[in-house]
């Protein structure tokens, strides 16, 4: 069976929020799809959870999907991830939740090198592409 996630890419001025997990890596905010809840909705939701930040605003068009695998209690578990993007109306600083140690706003191009999964360093460049294009 496969878990079903999703999360955003929030940015300001070219930054987005990162997570630090107390093992130590950085992610994105994301989080499990629940019953009857589209995959944005969870995006937001756990976005909101996980960092404080609610003044914000999804960007049409812009999705990445991201499929990876890990293990837990011995049991590999399939991941699937959608992730959207969502600029930030009005600054705020993230405060991180139960589930982290930190939450920081860092500059796209030092997110790239702060991440160490290869999938997430994917969804980051994909965004710094957009956010170059874009503004």
């Amino acid at each position: 069976m496969k878990e079903k996630s999703a999360g955003l890419v929030l940015i300001y001025d070219r930054k987005i929020v990162l997570l630090k997990r107390s093992k130590g890596y950085w992610e994105l905010p994301k989080g499990h799809i629940e019953q009857g809840e589209t995959a944005i909705g969870a995006a937001i939701r756990e976005t909101i959870e996980e960092t404080g930040i609610k003044d914000f605003e999804i960007i049409p068009g812009w999705k990445i999907k991201i499929n990876y695998s890990y293990w837990f209690k011995r049991k590999k578990i399939e991941k699937e991830v959608e992730f959207y993007m969502a600029r930030v109306k009005t600054f705020q600083e993230p405060k991180p939740s139960s589930e982290h140690i930190d939450a920081r706003w860092i500059d796209i191009d030092q997110a790239l090198r702060t991440v160490s999964f290869t999938d997430l360093k994917e969804v980051l460049q994909r965004a710094k592409e957009f956010i170059d294009k874009n503004g």
